[in-house]
């Protein structure tokens, strides 16, 4: 299922849960887990998800998640750049929302998840989230909260995959330090 870099991250999530730290009841590991096609995806869908960011990041980060995890067909990127009008970014969103309700077999929650709680990619996910329900936003998106994100879709109800992925988005927020 991963490509270059998945195993590490994995291995990191494997040994913190072996040691208690992070463990779910019926949480399985990415290797016990059988991949999935995207009919399967489709099928068993309980979310989509909307990376939406200022500039480019929202694209780079949709393109390092299928790098580690392949074609997430059910996962979209919406970045905005700094000199577009708001009801064109508003209007992308909306197209973005009405494909990604297309792919899915019933109606089902969407995930947004945005660079900075605040700001207008988290202002315009809040705003659609009063029209899609259910629908949750994760704020300081971040590559360990995408992957995990996506290893529990399907898997457990939406509102527990949102908790883990936001769980480990945190988890993997490192600082290191090597002295004079």
């Amino acid at each position: 299922m991963g490509k270059a870099g998945a195993p590490d991250m994995r291995r990191n999530w494997q040994a913190e849960n072996a040691s208690g730290a992070g463990h779910r009841a019926g949480d399985a590991t990415a290797q016990e887990r059988k991949p999935v096609d995207d009919a399967g995806v489709t099928a068993r869908a309980g979310f989509a998800a909307i990376i939406i960011s200022h500039g480019d990041l929202a694209i780079e980060l949709k393109k390092a998640l299928e790098h580690l995890m392949g074609p997430q067909p059910l996962v979209a990127a919406l970045s905005i750049p700094a000199d577009e009008p708001l009801a064109t970014t508003r209007a992308r969103l909306k197209g973005i929302i009405g494909d990604l309700r297309a792919r899915m077999q019933s109606p089902s929650g969407l995930v947004f998840l945005s660079d900075l709680f605040g700001g207008t990619p988290a202002n315009l996910a809040l705003a659609e989230m009063r029209r899609h329900r259910p629908a949750w936003l994760l704020t300081g998106v971040n590559l360990p909260m995408l992957v995990r994100l996506l290893e529990l879709h399907g898997e457990v109800a939406p509102e527990a995959a949102v908790e883990e992925a936001a769980a480990a988005g945190r988890r993997f927020i490192r600082t290191e330090h090597n002295p004079a």
